[in-house]
């Protein structure tokens, strides 16, 4: 089945855009909190039964808490985001809660119509990307332990050449970006992502 392109401007203001520039305090506020917890929860239970889902309540409790309920017209709003076919989309992120963050943005976009595989480091990107022949972009962290972005990127490209890979790192310095687009990828981001610039991306590479 033919997907349907990506096109941002079927979307419209959400709750992820209060945390653009004009209120990055209570994005970072909201981060610290749920950071504490993730930390608090782990000292009780040694880290044994804390899992995604768990992880996943802190951060959607915090943003909810924050926000407080949004309205009958906001939802309405939301309801008429884009409607798409499911994309798969790889994450490479060795920081949890960058993770999260990203994923949640994404799913917010595609309305959860996406599937969102994780890797924790370069190696697992690299595996990731030999067993699935259907990822249509990858958002590569630069630095990673085990292999690095940079070497896992050009690993993934010469199996795939045609995957898009986004560079993600909080260092936006020239000789970063260079390094990412000599390894073949083909965007850049920095962070903190804000949710302009992911939708821009995101139309580009995955609009055909």
């Amino acid at each position: 089945m033919e997907r349907k392109p990506y096109d941002k401007n079927e979307n419209n203001k959400s709750s992820w855009q209060n945390y653009g520039n004009n209120d990055a305090n209570s994005f970072v506020d909201i981060l610290i909190h749920a950071t504490r917890k993730y930390n608090l929860h782990n000292q009780n239970t040694s880290g044994s039964d804390f899992n995604n889902n768990d992880l996943d309540h802190l951060l959607y409790a915090d943003c909810s808490n924050k926000t407080g309920r949004e309205d009958t017209e906001e939802k309405s709003r939301q309801n008429q985001k884009l409607k798409s076919e499911e994309y798969t989309i790889l994450i490479a992120e060795d920081e949890v809660l960058n993770f999260y963050i990203l994923k949640m943005m994404i799913e917010e976009i595609f309305e959860s119509k996406c599937n969102i595989i994780h890797a924790p480091n370069g190696k697992d990107a690299i595996e990731i990307c030999k067993n699935n022949d259907n990822i249509d972009l990858v958002f590569m962290d630069i630095k990673m332990p085990l292999v690095t972005g940079i070497e896992a990127t050009k690993e993934i490209k010469k199996i795939y050449p045609h995957i898009p890979i986004v560079a993600q790192t909080a260092y936006s310095s020239l000789h970063y970006k260079e390094n990412a687009t000599n390894a073949g990828c083909n965007d850049f981001i920095s962070k903190p992502i804000e949710k302009e610039i992911l939708e821009d991306i995101l139309e580009k590479f995955l609009k055909h």
